[in-house]
């Protein structure tokens, strides 16, 4: 969740991760503030992965479509 929240602002790593109180754990979703902004995040389920997006601006997250890109065959 922090990472795409500093990802969301633009700063990547230049902000260490330590210094977001992410909040309590077991939350699928919530609200940040950093640096001046707010940002809402929500882990999204993913077949065997997690996901976790940050946005910012509207109470409604961006739409979002998931889908499988599979490898290259090796010849």
């Amino acid at each position: 969740m922090k990472e795409a929240a500093l990802k969301a602002l633009g700063t990547g790593l230049t902000l260490d991760p330590a210094l977001i109180h992410s909040g309590l754990d077991g939350r699928r979703t919530g609200l940040l503030h950093i640096q001046g902004q707010n940002l809402r995040w929500r882990v999204l389920a993913c077949p065997a992965h997690w996901l976790c997006l940050a946005y910012g601006g509207a109470e409604t997250p961006p739409a979002i479509s998931l889908r499988r890109l599979h490898a290259a065959r090796a010849s």
